[in-house]
């Protein structure tokens, strides 16, 4: 697994890492279109992946924005950290999706 979300650098995630946009882009591009015909727990990961991407590029938006400036350094750097294991967490499942069993495998 990448460890590009445990950098000092916020900027320095997932995003913007060439290796992950490689290795967990088409696990993204299916959560996006959960395909019915899977079994019932693949569809919640799938949609589960899909939920916690959105809450991800939520909370890079705010820490992106003024309000966050104005918020104390010790929450900031809560808030940092929650987007970081937030990364982890969405790598794990792009793990999980990735290596699903095929159809035919089932």
């Amino acid at each position: 697994m990448c460890t590009c979300y445990r950098g000092d650098d916020p900027d320095n995630g997932c995003e913007t890492c060439a290796e992950c946009t490689a290795k967990y882009g088409e696990a993204g591009e299916v959560a996006k279109n959960i395909p019915f015909n899977m079994p019932l727990y693949q569809q919640r990961v799938l949609k589960e992946k899909k939920e916690l991407d959105d809450k991800i590029e939520s909370l890079r938006y705010y820490r992106d924005s003024e309000p966050f400036k104005k918020v104390d350094a010790a929450e900031q750097k809560r808030l940092i950290d929650q987007l970081q294991v937030m990364r982890e967490y969405s790598h794990i499942l792009a793990e999980r999706i990735i290596n699903f069993p095929s159809p035919n495998e089932t």
